[in-house]
Formats: C-alpha cells, structure tokens, sequence
C-alpha cells in the first residue's frame, strides 16, 4: 500500500502474488467496510485494487484501508512453491511482493519457444507456466523467461505491449484492455530451466 497524508493507493501491479483475483474485499484498519464509509473510489475492483484520493472527498481525506483478493491461484515467494492450474476457489489474503529476474546460468539450458494462447481470442494473450510445465524440454520452476511475437520473432522488450505480468513463476499475461491499439500481439515464450529439473520426453 502507498499511503500519504491525504489519498490511499491500495491498486494492484505486475508484481502482485494473487494472479486472476475474481472479487475484492476492502475496509479501514478498524473494520469499517469501504461502501460504508461515504468514501468516493477512484478505483475499486479486482483488476485495479482500490484508489482513493482525498481531493475527491468532502473531508478532503480517505480512510486508511486494508484490501484482500479472492483468487483463482496464487503465488508464493517461497522459491519451492509453484503455481498450479485454478481447480479450486479460496479466499486469500495476498500481499505485494516484488519478482526479480534471475540471470541464467550455465548450468541448464533454454526451452524451446511455445505459444499456447491467442489475443484473437478472450481477453488477451494468456501464456501460464502451468499450461507447459509438465511438457518435454519444460520443468517445474524455470529460472528465467524470455518472450517474443510470433512470426517476427520481436523481442516483448519492443513490440510496444504492456504486460500484466511476466515472470518466470507465472508467465506472460497481456491484456487486450491496457494496449493502446485494443490488442496484444501474439507471443511465445521459452523457459530456462536447470538441467537437474528438465522434464524427458
């Protein structure tokens, strides 16, 4: 949470551990629910997070709040733990964590490249990890991920996109709705992945 004097930014980024949260809950630190509080949201969904600037209220203030997700997975920053399908719905409370990119080293090797998804169709262009994990060349908990656009083979550093995630515990998530053309393009992605750790086929 980013938090000043006046405003209370509670929104959501690429970084967050709860991948496709389906509601939000949100109240202030004593318990009050958000739409009881009079309040007016900039924000206020389980895409976004919440967001409340204290010029848009009558006492020039927000409340101070605490948010929670319902998700369909989660990710932890426990390297040990892996994210796996939605075949069941919990309610979780998540925190923002920060992922960095691990530098590859030498000893393992690079997946080939795979696409699983298309922008054409649904919301954007979706390549979880745990559609592939479990293919031939793939591993469980890859060390680093690359990404391209099909058929140019442009590296996603360039092709313009802005990406809801991507990460190697996740994978690559672009949503048609953030792009400035209405799309994503279509993209690949490959996994390095430690040479102990590499599904045979």
């Amino acid at each position: 949470p980013r938090r000043s004097r006046f405003d209370d930014d509670e929104t959501r980024d690429s970084s967050h551990v709860c991948v496709e949260p389906i509601a939000i809950q949100a109240q202030t630190l004593t318990g009050t629910p958000a739409r009881e509080t009079g309040d007016v949201f900039k924000k206020f969904s389980p895409f976004d997070g919440l967001q409340c600037f204290g010029s848009d209220q009558t006492t020039r203030r927000c409340q101070d709040y605490k948010v929670r997700y319902l998700c369909r997975s989660v990710v932890f920053s426990d390297p040990g733990s892996t994210v796996g399908p939605p075949t069941t719905t919990t309610p979780t409370t998540t925190t923002t964590t920060t992922t960095r990119r691990t530098t590859p080293s030498s000893a393992g090797r690079w997946s080939r490249w795979i696409s699983v998804d298309n922008p054409l169709f649904g919301s954007g262009d979706n390549e979880y990890l745990f559609r592939v994990r479990n293919l031939a060349g793939f591993c469980q908990n890859p060390t680093a991920i690359q990404a391209r656009v099909v058929g140019t083979h442009l590296s996603s550093k360039f092709s313009g996109d802005t990406f809801y995630a991507m990460n190697s515990r996740v994978g690559l998530i672009c949503r048609n709705y953030q792009q400035i053309s209405g799309r994503c393009k279509n993209y690949e992605v490959r996994y390095f992945c430690r040479t102990s750790s590499i599904n045979r086929g």
